[in-house]
């Protein structure tokens, strides 16, 4: 289990830009046991990243208005009373964009894994070892790019 702790800012406001990096980060676990296990060896444990990943695009469609498709219209918190007057074809529109989104997700977190996978390999030795890690120790193994 990843967690990320919130950023200050986060509480008031968050970008678009932070949003699709939120939604690149929440595609890793499953891109890493893909390319780990294999397609016919991935598991659930990605289920709640994908749900909070797939709550985040619909928001971002539905909620605050990031969809060229939608426009500038809001409908509120994504599932309420709004979302269940939508018609067809604006709902079709709201699946087509999430799933758009969730799919550049996907795609992006899979060209970063996989261009790390060298250090993937390192923090999973090393959770297999010692359970979990704290930030310091991960910086440790995998000191930051320059």
């Amino acid at each position: 289990m990843v967690m990320q702790l919130p950023e200050e800012e986060d509480a008031y406001k968050v970008s678009r830009k932070k949003m699709l990096a939120k939604l690149d980060i929440l595609m890793g676990g499953k891109v890493a046991e893909e390319l780990i296990f294999g397609d016919n060896e991935v598991t659930s444990g990605a289920l709640s990243d994908l749900s909070e990943a797939t709550k985040l695009a619909t928001d971002m469609v539905t909620k605050y208005c990031m969809s060229q498709q939608i426009g500038l219209v809001s409908y509120g918190n994504g599932d309420g009373e709004k979302m269940a007057a939508l018609s067809g074809y604006t709902t079709a529109l709201v699946d087509e964009e999430v799933k758009e989104l969730l799919a550049k997700a996907y795609n992006n977190a899979k060209k970063i894994v996989t261009a790390h996978s060298r250090e993937l390999h390192v923090l999973a030795d090393a959770l297999l070892e010692h359970g979990t890690l704290t930030g310091d120790q991960i910086k440790k193994l995998v000191p930051p790019s320059k």
